[in-house]
């Protein structure tokens, strides 16, 4: 009996696990981060189903510069980094290099923990959406407006098999561009690279 119930739990966790680990449905956009045959951080992106080319780092540029380029490799939005204090500032271009928007991290601590939030702002400078992140069983950032109604999640599921997926679910279209929520992505990717590649160099002998 006792064999059963095992079982039969066990079988229950196995589902959740997989529903909550693997992502579930694809989003309206969708990335994945590629592992072979890459210089510097990059993902190809789908957008409705349909592959639009992918987004990836310059290596030549001072300032850590992302790049989509679709399918027909034309450009199709940029983004680069502008430090500022207790965060960083990612502008968001179109195609034509025209500004869309911005990304502002706020960084917070307390005596146990540091997380971030993410100011989403148009080109003037308005705020659109602020970010909350939920990190149990996955990274969800969740995109609202001033008003409160949800406007994008973004999910990366909690174990990715050799790389980050990232599913958009894009609830009221047109609010934030696309290029913007893309950029999200990719930068939250590239950043948790950064973080992992300190903790694995950052190996002190130990005294005998």
């Amino acid at each position: 009996m006792k064999n059963k119930l095992f079982a039969v739990l066990a079988a229950i966790l196995l589902v959740f696990g997989a529903f909550w680990c693997f992502g579930g449905n694809g989003g309206d956009i969708v990335l994945k981060e590629r592992v072979f045959f890459k210089v510097k951080n990059s993902l190809d992106v789908q957008v409705q189903g349909k592959s639009e080319g992918k987004v990836a780092e310059s290596i030549i540029q001072l300032s850590r510069t992302f790049t989509w380029t679709d399918s027909s490799g034309q450009v199709a939005a940029s983004a680069r980094t502008a430090i500022v204090s207790w965060g960083t500032e990612i502008n968001v271009y179109d195609g034509k290099g025209t500004k869309v928007g911005s990304i502002e991290e706020r960084i917070f601590s307390s005596w146990f923990r540091t997380w971030s939030t993410y100011d989403i702002k148009d080109a003037s400078g308005k705020q659109l959406a602020v970010s909350e992140k939920s990190e149990w069983f996955g990274t969800t950032i969740t995109l609202t407006s001033p008003s409160g109604a949800v406007i994008a999640e973004l999910d990366r599921p909690w174990i990715n098999i050799w790389s980050d997926t990232w599913n958009v679910y894009i609830k009221k279209p047109g609010v934030v561009d696309n290029g913007i929520l893309v950029m999200i992505a990719a930068f939250k990717t590239a950043s948790d690279r950064d973080h992992q590649g300190d903790s694995s160099s950052d190996k002190t002998p130990k005294k005998k």
